[in-house]
């Protein structure tokens, strides 16, 4: 503006010089003729006017235009001012902005298009340890070589097409610091890229504070997975915002899924909260609440505790769902309460066993003298004589009081066992045509027999009555007729079953299943039908001691017994007992009447049975044997300390007032070394064990006897 307004002021000044000096040049030309030639002429008039014209108006114009040029003079030195303050505020600023430059902290290079250093700070000057002199006009990349793994790290190798602002973090190797590079393109008045700023900043701090956050964060995430139960992070509306691995397992879908859907809607599968919701108390009360329930969306018994989120004010937020799957603590508390079950079963069979063993011996002993005098005296009546009906009626009396005895005995585990190696499925098998008797023709009965040897160690007689009331009671579910299927197979029992039946050891087992079509049972029912006395029959049509029975010899057979039913759905008993390899036994002969065998030896009987002891000798006696008794084993010993014949067996009760059978023989044996022992006894198995005698010695024999009973040990005993 100022150079502008200069030249118009030259421009003026000139001209006017110009007009003035042709003027003055004019007039003294004419001056100079007139007075040289002494006359004027009308050119030089006219020409004279025209001069005075001219100079007339230069004046005027001179006398217009001084004003203006005055004005334009003083705003050229306005101007001139002006622009000397800013040309000083210019070079404060320059001043300042080169002081601020190099007073930064933070690195700064200004590279051209080549990459060069044009000017540098002295923060960064600094950094790379040289003067500010060595690092101008140096490459950028070339100094920065040594201190990072690549060129590429850094932002303005990729800004020179984009013409766009760019950032970078680098890793200074070297010197194990981070810096933050920002950089921005200089362009020219074409747009193109003429050169770089590069702001380089040290954030190693920052990095360290920002990898303990995200170290914190994964470790809290890590801790959050790692627990085993599920949580899920709710807002007040119950949208899940959060959820651990374990939810995501718990729920069977990935967070992608479950994020922002209602609580309800992922464990439950409903469209609103749930009867009994802790949430929803929860939110209320701020307080922590929880239920347990079986969830049939998940399948799993869950426990969902719900607590309360709060802001810095205290005010719920949501809620944080803790979800456990405790499917497992209730099988187990189930199978806890199966076992409470079973031992409360136990208690009350060992109570009643008791009570039954306490009257056992008493009991046979009363029933040796029914049985076996009903028995003697019907060998030796004739078959027309009258009477023989009455024996017969008194025989089967006390068959069936022998037999009450016998299932007492039997669910309380005191029974006396015969074991031998049996097959279970020949077993059924032969018994097949009697069980389709006793469970009725309306009932089609279906035995499953492969031919295979399924053996056990056993009693047969309490097989068979095993069999033979699991079929029995299957016909009773059964009143309108329908199916039964005995089934056998082999089964390995492993540590899990184990568990779940309380005394039975892993292995391998024969399992007899009865499967029927029948009415089925509840639950309350189910957990009754061992119980002994417990019946579901009409009164008068059932002891209640059939599957007590049941349950007795199982137990006393090392086996197991399990029952699933369901009302209307029929029901199914497992009966377990332990494999063994072997080979089947024979059976016995069981002709109660055929011929007894005689002998002529010497028998002392001992008991304090007067009634036991008459029906010995009366059985032994015609049969050719010389016997003596004594009511006590005192009597016993002093008999034998006197007696100066031979004696050729002690035939003794175990359990005696004053001096036991055990003793007594002991007391004897010191004098007569040879002599053969019967021992006997109506009590139950465990009692004699504690005299050291075992019901499966073959010179033991149990109570209630019978005389062809009597008659064959005796014989057997001798003759070993």
């Amino acid at each position: 503006m100022i150079k502008n307004l200069s030249e118009k002021l030259f421009k003026l000044h000139f001209g006017y010089l110009l007009l003035l000096t042709v003027l003055i040049s004019e007039i003294f030309t004419s001056l100079m003729s007139i007075l040289l030639r002494g006359s004027i002429t009308l050119d030089y008039l006219i020409t004279g006017g025209i001069v005075s014209l001219l100079v007339a108006s230069l004046l005027i114009y001179f006398i217009k235009y001084n004003s203006e040029l005055t004005e334009m003079n003083k705003n050229l030195q306005n101007e001139i001012t002006h622009r000397k303050k800013i040309e000083m505020t210019l070079t404060k600023s320059s001043r300042d902005w080169k002081s601020t430059f190099d007073a930064t902290k933070d690195m700064i290079f200004m590279l051209n298009d080549q990459f060069n250093i044009i000017k540098i700070n002295k923060a960064a000057a600094h950094f790379l340890n040289k003067t500010i002199v060595e690092i101008l006009w140096k490459n950028f990349f070339e100094l920065f070589d040594n201190l990072v793994a690549s060129r590429d790290v850094w932002p303005v190798q990729h800004i020179k097409d984009t013409k766009r602002y760019r950032e970078a973090e680098v890793f200074i190797t070297s010197r194990d610091i981070w810096l933050f590079v920002s950089t921005d393109p200089i362009l020219d008045n074409a747009g193109k890229v003429s050169g770089y700023v590069l702001i380089l900043v040290d954030i190693t701090e920052i990095k360290k504070m920002q990898d303990s956050i995200i170290r914190a964060k994964n470790d809290w995430e890590d801790s959050f997975n790692t627990i085993n139960d599920a949580i899920t992070i709710h807002d007040k509306d119950f949208n899940i915002i959060r959820a651990n691995k374990a939810a995501e397992d718990l729920l069977k879908l990935p967070f992608s899924v479950i994020a922002n859907q209602r609580c309800f809607v992922s464990y439950h599968g409903t469209n609103q909260p749930p009867d009994g919701c802790p949430s929803c108390d929860t939110l209320i009360s701020g307080r922590p609440c929880s239920i347990r329930l079986f969830e049939p969306h998940l399948n799993k018994h869950i426990e969902i505790k719900a607590l309360a989120r709060h802001d810095k004010d205290k005010n719920i937020i949501g809620l944080i769902h803790v979800v456990s799957d405790i499917t497992e603590i209730k099988k187990a508390e189930k199978e806890q309460e199966d076992l409470k079950t079973q031992l409360l079963q136990i208690q009350k069979m060992d109570s009643i066993g008791r009570l039954a063993g306490g009257i056992a011996h008493d009991f046979n002993n009363l029933l040796t003298t029914i049985i076996g005098y009903s028995e003697l005296s019907l060998m030796k009546l004739p078959k027309d004589n009258p009477m023989a009906d009455n024996l017969h009626l008194i025989r089967d009396a006390g068959e069936k009081a022998k037999e009450l005895t016998r299932q007492l005995l039997a669910f309380s585990r005191k029974q006396i066992l015969n074991m031998q190696n049996i097959n279970v499925e020949s077993t059924v098998t032969n018994m097949a045509k009697i069980l389709s008797r006793m469970i009725g023709e309306d009932i089609e009965m279906e035995i499953k027999a492969n031919g295979t040897d399924l053996l056990i160690k056993a009693d047969p007689i309490q097989i068979e009555q095993v069999i033979m009331n699991l079929a029995v009671n299957a016909s009773d579910a059964m009143p309108s007729g329908g199916k039964l299927i005995i089934d056998m197979s082999e089964k390995t029992i492993d540590e899990a079953f184990s568990r779940k039946a309380s005394g039975l050891k892993p292995g391998s087992y024969v399992m007899l299943s009865f499967t029927d079509s029948g009415q089925g049972m509840s639950e309350e029912t189910r957990e009754k039908i061992f119980d002994p006395f417990f019946t579901t029959k009409e009164v008068g049509k059932g002891t209640g001691l059939g599957l007590a029975t049941v349950y007795g010899i199982i137990k006393q057979h090392q086996g197991h017994i399990t029952v699933d039913s369901l009302p209307g759905e029929g029901t199914i008993f497992r009966v377990y007992f332990p494999s063994i390899d072997g080979q089947n036994d024979s059976d016995k002969d069981k002709d109660k009447y055929k011929a007894l065998p005689s002998g002529a030896e010497t028998v002392l009987v001992i008991d304090d049975e007067p009634n036991i002891r008459k029906l010995i000798i009366d059985t032994l006696k015609p049969l050719g044997y010389n016997l003596l008794e004594a009511e006590s084993g005192h009597a016993a010993v002093e008999k034998m300390e006197l007696y100066e014949g031979t004696v050729d067996m002690l035939m003794t009760d175990i359990i005696m007032p004053g001096m036991n059978g055990k003793t007594a023989i002991e007391r004897i044996k010191s004098r007569l070394p040879k002599v053969k022992v019967l021992y006997m006894s109506g009590y139950t198995g465990d009692k004699i064990q504690q005299y050291g005698i075992r019901h499966s010695d073959e010179d033991f024999i149990h109570k209630p006897l019978t005389p062809n009973v009597i008659a064959e040990k005796v014989r057997a005993v001798l003759d070993r």
